[in-house]
């Protein structure tokens, strides 16, 4: 049987898309539109971890561009915080696997 997970109201849970030590990236359609969204859940139990949602939060709010993708809302469910984005089309592994293959350099990371 699959995994669901709880998600912010309004919300269907689709798929897991990735797990890590920090959270899990899942697929989510927003009920009201039929729009499939990534949301990023994450556990907000101490002041560091709020710190780190809060920046990560707000580097999203400060970027428009078509390469990135772009902060829907942040949704709070108890303890944890869902950052609600737009879906990619790709992951960053495939844009670096397909820029390698045409020979474009691909810095290794990315500072904000």
């Amino acid at each position: 049987m699959a995994e669901v997970l709880e998600v912010p109201k309004g919300y269907s849970f689709v798929r897991v898309i990735s797990s890590g030590g920090f959270g899990s990236v899942v697929e989510l359609i927003e009920k009201s539109t039929q729009i499939h969204y990534a949301g990023k859940m994450m556990q907000c139990v101490t002041a560091k971890d709020k710190e780190r949602i809060d920046r990560e939060v707000n580097r999203l709010r400060k970027f428009a561009h078509p390469g990135i993708v772009g902060l829907k809302e942040l949704a709070s469910m108890g303890n944890n915080q869902v950052i609600v984005m737009e879906l990619g089309e790709q992951s960053l592994a495939d844009i670096v696997r397909d820029h390698r293959s045409r020979g474009v350099l691909v810095a290794r990371e990315v500072c904000f």
